[in-house]
């Protein structure tokens, strides 16, 4: 959840009239895919079916929720299955109670049961969490991936390595390759897919942005760091002012 209020408010309606619009400004088409991350979209799950059902309404079919899942439940997930809404991505922070309370401030039972339920409705999703060198290690992300075998051992599951010059905190360093390998090998015991996500040193991040005007600012550090990690760091950000005025 995010932790300070950022960017500006948008009704459902206008969320979709934007993403129509950058459609067209930058690949004059509808978007193939839309992915609705936070924040965490679950907090206002009304505003959230609302989107939905707009944006299916205007073809765009392939829509995803990226989600932390402590708001997940029952009811939500059939009325978004109703919807034809059938992919998610949980960003799980920690499997052992204690480290999800000191990094979040929440038990994580509700997270857990999320992904039971995920399971239980026939959705697609897919797991996801951040090594982090002494405090989500290698054994934490073993925990992790017994829990999910013993659910389906086919739950898709990826292991991101801790970025500490993106954290607002440093509470830990950058795992090393040989880390994120042993943390791979150790969830292959358990999972029948599983993937390591790219390495920030060198992989290719290309796309483009639209950014509310008044975080251009923080997107610019977030951009001279990104760029110092990474040479291949590649993204275009478009203001939202430019956006917003568009006809149509």
């Amino acid at each position: 959840m995010a932790r300070e209020p950022i960017g500006r408010e948008l009704s459902a309606e206008e969320t979709v009239e934007l993403v129509l619009k950058a459609g067209r400004y930058v690949w004059n088409s509808l978007p193939e895919k839309v992915i609705i991350g936070g924040g965490e979209p679950t907090l206002n799950p009304k505003y959230l079916l609302k989107l939905v059902a707009l944006l299916k309404r205007v073809d765009i079919n392939d829509v995803q929720i990226k989600t932390n899942g402590y708001l997940l439940n029952s009811w939500l997930l059939k009325e978004l299955k109703r919807l034809g809404l059938i992919s998610f991505v949980v960003d799980v922070k920690a499997f052992t109670g204690d480290v999800h309370e000191w990094y979040t401030g929440k038990s994580n039972k509700r997270v857990l049961r999320a992904i039971e339920l995920l399971d239980e409705h026939n959705l697609k999703f897919y797991v996801r969490i951040t090594l982090i060198p002494g405090i989500v290690d290698i054994e934490e992300i073993r925990k992790m991936c017994m829990f999910l075998s013993h659910i389906d051992k086919s739950i898709p599951f990826r292991i991101y390595g801790f970025s500490p010059e993106h954290a607002r905190e440093k509470i830990s360093r950058r795992p090393s390759r040989s880390e994120l390998l042993r943390a791979y090998r150790e969830a292959q015991l358990y999972l029948d897919d599983v993937r390591v996500g790219p390495d920030p040193e060198t992989f290719k991040l290309e796309y483009t942005e639209i950014r509310d005007d008044s975080l251009l600012e923080r997107y610019a550090k977030i951009d001279e760091v990104s760029r110092s990690l990474n040479r291949n760091w590649n993204i275009k950000g478009i203001p939202m002012s430019r956006i917003l005025p568009l006809n149509g």
